[in-house]
């Protein structure tokens, strides 16, 4: 890069974080947040503090029939094959052989373990389930 394109760069960067903080503050002021709204973020806010499968939903309700674990694995198995996905979309126009190469090589890496967390999930899911049965 240049000098003067790092400058520009430098200056759109402080000028949209100066226009997009003015205008958060404008509008707050200008319409604040309601109680029962401010309620709500509190709320969210405590429940950010309890760790994780400390709180009452979090816990398998044992004996009921359909009940299953909500496993965060598959949706990132899927993101992860989804950016694979996005690499391979731009793949064509790499135009050295090395940044080809590479970005097959990402590519197909994470298209892989995506393919392999999305897919063993379900162990996961089943392991966990037989730990809380066993508490």
């Amino acid at each position: 890069f240049s000098e003067s394109a790092v400058k520009k760069e430098t200056i759109l960067m402080l000028a949209t974080t100066a226009v997009t903080t003015v205008i958060m503050i404008f509008v707050s002021l200008m319409f604040p947040a309601s109680s029962a709204e401010q309620k709500r973020s509190e709320a969210f806010l405590h429940r950010l503090t309890v760790p994780i499968g400390e709180m009452d939903e979090d816990k398998i309700a044992v004996g009921e029939h359909g009940t299953r674990v909500i496993s965060p694995f598959r949706v990132v198995g899927i993101s992860v094959m989804l950016i694979g996905a996005l690499v391979l979309v731009v793949l064509p126009y790499a135009t050295d052989t090395l940044a080809f190469g590479l970005n097959l090589g990402i590519a197909a890496a994470l298209l892989l373990i995506g393919g392999l967390v999305a897919r063993l999930h379900n162990r996961n899911v089943t392991n966990v389930a037989r730990k809380h049965v066993r508490r």
